[in-house]
């Protein structure tokens, strides 16, 4: 092998260098991986709670026949960092409100209009729409009547945004780690060198 070095201390430093390297790529590949199931984990729950506070919010604001609040509460949702858009429809699905944009201009793709019949009374609904994108459903009931359904919709760039501050800091950590186990070895190697040389 005429790229790795001759003299026993370059060897050393060589050989640590590489098991560092490759001891951190796996840590990394196992963070990395651990860390999508927890944000996957976390998502979950975060949809489940938003959902359930905006029907909870749309029922409140029926029960007092306001239904201009429901908008509202639409609108703050939507303004989430983690939303990426929250709608209100009615039983049937068509869009009554919606963070973005015109309700009249948008409607419910083929899987949301797969979730209605899938929604329970008191559950929210988690379910992946197209490329990896998530979103949570609830029905929205005032006493025994079904009123409509909440929608929120996960914003990933947020969640893709954790996980690279995650291998961001790894990497530092990683850089930092060899940079300093190679000055380590190469203040013992002559040390240790000399006597075998």
């Amino acid at each position: 092998m005429r790229w790795w070095p001759r003299t026993i201390r370059w060897q050393m430093l060589a050989g640590l260098l590489l098991l560092e390297t490759l001891s951190l790529g796996l840590f990394a590949l196992v963070l990395v991986h651990q860390q999508t199931q927890n944000v996957y984990l976390r998502t979950q729950k975060r949809l489940a709670y938003e959902v359930a506070s905006m029907a909870l919010q749309a029922r409140e604001a029926l029960l007092q026949n306001r239904p201009g609040w429901v908008g509202l509460s639409v609108m703050m949702m939507g303004k989430a960092p983690t939303v990426s858009l929250a709608k209100v429809t009615d039983p049937e699905g068509n869009v009554l409100f919606v963070s973005e944009g015109e309700p009249e201009q948008t409607t419910l793709n083929s899987a949301e209009r797969a979730q209605i019949s899938q929604v329970r009374h008191e559950e929210p609904r988690f379910f992946a729409v197209g490329n990896n994108q998530w979103e949570s459903v609830k029905a929205i009931y005032t006493g025994s009547d079904l009123r409509g359904y909440a929608w929120v919709e996960n914003d990933r760039d947020w969640d893709r945004e954790q996980l690279l501050i995650i291998l961001h800091g790894t990497v530092i950590f990683g850089i930092i780690w060899i940079m300093a186990s190679g000055l380590l070895v190469l203040l013992m190697a002559g040390s240790i060198s000399r006597p075998l040389a």
